[in-house]
């Protein structure tokens, strides 16, 4: 148990991470379920408390010595529970929860949009870069009029235009499918996806009640031409991941109008759409056009990801 001033931060269990979640909001990708199986049960769990009440949480994935955010978590790292806290509070927590983290020989964890302030973790030698998502938020949304307004007069025109293609609409994708469009939308990309993983999110979210697959077929012969995997969490839609064949022209209209059959058909329960972050231009401006706003968040990092342990994990996975 590590202590600053009067807060202190110790490893708790799964089981008491999921306590200690209970009757907080949260991103999904804190969701213990969610959580447990993005880091394929390396999950590593810090709780800081002040006295007997739980004021902050950290998570992460613990894989060959490497402290990070989960595949398929878009952050992890410290979540405050405690609204009242002060800036100087949180740099405080912030040092006890470090302080208590495993051994591990490289850290590079995305902090939640609500983490602002690093400059806790700047004295203990931590690097700070900044990424983007987006949200866009659909309150009050509920007919396509409404829909067509609330966007920019340009994709309104392109998306009118993709309409009248005549593609249709698919409200339950199987999962098969999806896999295969979403291969073949990642073959051209240097990095290798974990669609195994991805599968098995997706099968356990749509179990949940929570995940959806959605997407557009080609009116003449009804191929899978974009595919969308949504997740519902607390009021909030995260866009995970699409896939889309290549040979079609437009796809970026067509990307805005699956998210428009989705508002408008699968909304229920849902104030906003959580996109997974893109740092591409063409892919931000439709966000843009959509009307989300940007929100920032923080890259942690410390130490070298060319360590041993890094290139030892990294071998594995090749061979895997």
């Amino acid at each position: 148990m590590s202590k600053s001033k009067y807060y202190t931060a110790e490893s708790v269990s799964a089981q008491h991470y999921e306590a200690l979640l209970h009757g907080h909001s949260y991103p999904l990708y804190y969701a213990p379920w969610w959580l447990s199986t993005a880091s394929r049960g390396k999950a590593v769990y810090v709780a800081s408390f002040r006295a007997d009440r739980c004021v902050a949480v950290f998570a992460a994935a613990l894989s060959y010595g490497r402290l990070i955010t989960p595949s398929f978590c878009q952050y992890s790292g410290i979540l405050f529970l405690d609204e009242g806290l002060t800036l100087y509070e949180k740099q405080l927590i912030s040092q006890a929860i470090h302080q208590q983290l495993p051994k591990h020989t490289y850290y590079q964890v995305n902090y939640p949009p609500s983490y602002t302030d690093w400059l806790g973790l700047h004295w203990l030698s931590y690097k700070q870069t900044t990424r983007y998502n987006y949200i866009w938020d659909i309150t009050g949304i509920t007919s396509r009029e409404e829909l067509l307004q609330s966007i920019s007069p340009t994709l309104r025109k392109n998306l009118k235009a993709s309409e009248r293609a005549g593609f249709v609409y698919a409200s339950n994708v199987s999962i098969g499918e999806a896999i295969a469009l979403l291969r073949l939308t990642a073959s051209h990309k240097k990095y290798r996806s974990d669609f195994v993983l991805q599968e098995q999110l997706i099968s356990q979210s749509i179990e949940r009640g929570q995940g959806q697959l959605v997407g557009l077929r080609t009116p003449d012969t009804g191929q899978l031409a974009m595919v969308s995997f949504f997740v519902k969490h607390q009021r909030v839609a995260y866009l995970i991941g699409e896939g889309n064949d290549r040979a079609l022209s437009g796809r970026y209209q067509l990307k805005a109008l699956v998210l428009m059959h989705y508002i408008l058909q699968e909304q229920v329960g849902i104030d906003l759409i959580d996109f997974e972050g893109s740092m591409l231009e063409p892919i931000a401006k439709i966000y843009q056009a959509l009307g989300a706003y940007q929100q920032s968040y923080m890259t942690i990092s410390k130490g070298s990801k060319y360590s041993l342990a890094g290139l030892r994990a990294r071998l594995l996975r090749r061979k895997g």
